[in-house]
């Protein structure tokens, strides 16, 4: 090269990403694309999956909640940065406004179709409470950028629908009906500008969850002391898992930290929800 020009690679590009077509190639091309973080992509594999499957379960709820959260994570996080930098609301930038509605318009659409596709309650609560909660979380994310009342109100009666059946369901500290307090809290508290009744949700959640975690510690050492019995120690509705275990002492401590903040400091907290159940 002369006169000391840099070399330069030109740019290819890139060709645009074609899911799989079989259920099997969907499923683990999601998988894949979540361990590498791309959102996108992802999302266009879930939504096949929810076509071609004739059941929508709690693994795939799960892989849809994952793969809207890395689209919708980075928009939601710049919109905070510019609030919190202005002390105050602000003309959100028009791209940033624009890309969270088109990401939770294009969710709510898929699970617009979820409910025909459900299994028993009986057999997977934890796919209708789910369903229901991201239904919620998808309109409440809207009222940071809309000011319509009835997104509102639809956030309010998704997250009411998702805490009935969990407290139905599922047991108090079970991370999935954590998750629906937690997010219904902040629902109350940040956009129905309901403090009182965002701090009782969360309270209340965090208080019967907590008895319930340390009792089952208390049996947890009674049982190791004792003689085996023959039956199982968890074999009961109530039982969680480890990961479950992990993931409801992640949404614990939020809910501790916002209910600590709500009570002391009259600006709030960070409203960025937990997903308690996103694989770690």
């Amino acid at each position: 090269m002369d006169n000391g020009e840099c070399f330069r690679v030109p740019a290819v590009p890139l060709e645009p990403f074609v899911p799989p077509t079989s259920e099997r190639g969907l499923l683990e091309c999601a998988r894949a694309l979540d361990d590498v973080g791309m959102g996108a992509a992802m999302f266009e594999c879930v939504v096949q999956l929810t076509k071609v499957r004739p059941r929508v379960d709690i693994a795939i709820l799960e892989l849809l909640s994952g793969a809207c959260k890395k689209m919708v994570g980075s928009h939601r996080t710049a919109l905070r940065y510019v609030r919190t930098k202005h002390k105050a609301d602000v003309d959100v930038p028009r791209s940033c406004s624009a890309d969270i509605k088109r990401i939770c318009d294009d969710t709510l659409g898929v699970l617009a179709d979820v409910p025909s596709k459900l299994p028993d309650i009986a057999e997977d609560p934890c796919a209708h409470v789910l369903m229901h909660t991201l239904m919620g979380d998808y309109h409440r994310y809207l009222c940071d950028i809309e000011t319509d009342e009835q997104i509102k109100l639809k956030a309010e009666g998704a997250y009411r629908e998702a805490a009935a059946l969990a407290e139905k369901h599922l047991p108090a500290a079970h991370p999935l009906r954590l998750g629906v307090a937690l997010n219904r809290s902040i629902l109350a508290y940040e956009i129905m500008k309901s403090p009182d009744e965002g701090v009782t949700i969360a309270k209340q959640a965090f208080d019967l969850a907590y008895e319930i975690m340390k009792s089952r510690d208390v049996e947890d050492t009674k049982s190791k002391d004792a003689p085996p019995t023959g039956a199982a120690t968890h074999a009961d509705p109530h039982a969680l898992s480890e990961v479950d275990l992990q993931q409801s002492t992640a949404v614990l401590e939020r809910l501790r930290e916002n209910v600590v903040l709500w009570t002391e400091n009259e600006d709030g907290a960070d409203d960025e929800p937990v997903e308690p159940t996103e694989k770690p």
